[in-house]
């Protein structure tokens, strides 16, 4: 679910979903518990943690009625389970996605692995081919997983087994983290492409004399390239002008 979703939002979705187990970060326990003290969400009853909380919370919860439990104690607990899991069909739902919520409660679409898997057969394809996600490639993670697209981008990065980053949760700081996965394959949405382009730009605008003039040619020179051909490299031009740009995005996205 979203950070941002109101209380309200919240109740609404665990409520239809029928929800008995949630996974949620420790500072998101307290809303949970006031939600289950007001007997709005009667069919939770676990919570997952997936990092300390304090002894008070815990024992609140065990008073609602509910079982909190830590990741570490799950994966641990886990280590000596067998399972044997129901084999999906193309119709299985796979997840249920929800809206943000921005024209009233949230709506949630019910996605089937069919769906999915032929978004990941598709984003393979896209190209004509011609591009291929790569075992070797790495990719960062900082669009919310609470939308269908992040989603679809990691169950892609699964069926190729390409490495899969995650930012550390501030898009402010994401220059830090690109310069450190130094990913090959990054997807944006337009507001981020949008900060980059900007960035950019204010570089381009502070250059003088034949350092400007020379990025002109190049912008000039692979514009044209991409107008005739779709061709969006350059022997020349990447090397001597356009590798700083590449670095502001880790210096590998191809």
């Amino acid at each position: 679910m979203y950070d941002t979703l109101g209380k309200d939002s919240i109740e609404y979705i665990l409520n239809q979903t029928k929800v008995k187990t949630l996974v949620l970060s420790a500072d998101k326990i307290q809303g949970i518990l006031d939600l289950k003290a007001a007997g709005k969400i009667p069919h939770l009853t676990h919570l997952i943690y997936l990092d300390t909380t304090t002894d008070a919370l815990l024992g609140k919860g065990r008073e609602l009625g509910l079982t909190l439990l830590s990741y570490t104690a799950i994966l641990e607990e886990g280590r000596n389970i067998k399972v044997t899991f129901e084999e999906p069909t193309p119709e299985t739902i796979y997840t249920i996605c929800y809206t943000s919520g921005t024209t009233g409660f949230p709506k949630g679409a019910m996605l089937t692995h069919r769906s999915f898997v032929a978004n990941s057969d598709g984003l393979t394809k896209f190209d004509g081919g011609t591009f291929n996600f790569l075992e070797t490639d790495y990719y960062i993670s900082y669009l919310p997983l609470a939308h269908v697209f992040e989603r679809c981008l990691m169950i892609t990065s699964m069926a190729v087994r390409m490495h899969y980053g995650f930012y550390q949760g501030d898009v402010l700081k994401l220059r830090e983290d690109l310069a450190v996965l130094k990913p090959t394959i990054m997807v944006s949405v337009p507001r981020l492409f949008t900060r980059f382009y900007d960035l950019m730009q204010a570089s381009i605008q502070g250059l003088t004399g034949m350092k400007k003039t020379i990025c002109e040619w190049g912008i000039a020179a692979k514009l044209d390239n991409l107008t005739k051909s779709a061709q969006y490299t350059h022997a020349f031009y990447d090397r001597l002008v356009f590798q700083k740009f590449r670095d502001i995005l880790g210096g590998r996205v191809r």
